[in-house]
């Protein structure tokens, strides 16, 4: 029997809905036909023979828990500051009110490459809160999750960048801004970075 796991289902079904909605939105309603159709085959195939984990949350009840839900999606956005669960909460939710920014500026048409793969990570996240969130809220900040944070901070980190390279009297302001932040991140994280190693490498030895 195929099992499937959460992350992996995240990254599947996540890849589908984002190319087919940027279709809908620049209008080619033949093309996000023939990308439905081919999802609707693939998706098929892919999960045949699926079975739950038998210890899987269930997407229904974490509907039913929307704090839980809701705090579980912001740790998971925000889960590249790991050093500080309030700071990864406000994080994830700029970030997701700076996606809904840029989504009600249409940033998709100026730049539709780097708006779709930020919509693949924030879409990912749903995918995984909805699946994952039973688990409790801390469970968002595990390590193997930071890699969605971390792209998302480097590509909204982008497109500011874009922003200010727009005006070159703000330029300088923000490379030394950029600087200091890096520093003052750095300084934050490393003693909490050097204990999670030291602790993952105590597991693995006594494992």
């Amino acid at each position: 029997t195929l099992k499937v796991h959460g992350p992996n289902i995240g990254g599947f079904t996540g890849i589908f809905p984002v190319p087919w909605c940027f279709l809908l939105a620049i209008k080619k309603y033949k093309e996000s036909f023939i990308w439905l159709a081919g999802f609707i085959i693939i998706a098929s195939i892919y999960f045949i023979g699926y079975e739950k984990p038998i210890n899987h949350p269930s997407m229904w009840a974490a509907l039913s828990n929307q704090t839980q839900l809701w705090g579980y999606f912001f740790l998971f956005l925000g889960g590249s500051v790991f050093f500080s669960k309030n700071c990864a909460l406000i994080l994830g939710f700029c970030f997701f009110a700076f996606y809904v920014f840029l989504t009600i500026r249409k940033y998709y048409l100026e730049k539709p490459s780097l708006n779709l793969f930020i919509s693949f990570l924030i879409l990912v996240s749903v995918i995984a809160s909805l699946t994952r969130s039973g688990y409790g809220m801390e469970q968002a900040l595990v390590p193997r999750y930071k890699i969605i944070s971390t792209l998302l901070t480097i590509s909204f980190y982008i497109v500011v960048a874009d922003w200010f390279y727009t005006y070159k009297r703000k330029m300088k302001t923000f490379l030394i801004s950029s600087i200091v932040f890096s520093m003052i991140f750095y300084s934050f994280s490393l003693q909490v970075g050097l204990e999670n190693l030291a602790s993952h490498r105590f597991q693995m030895i006594t494992g």
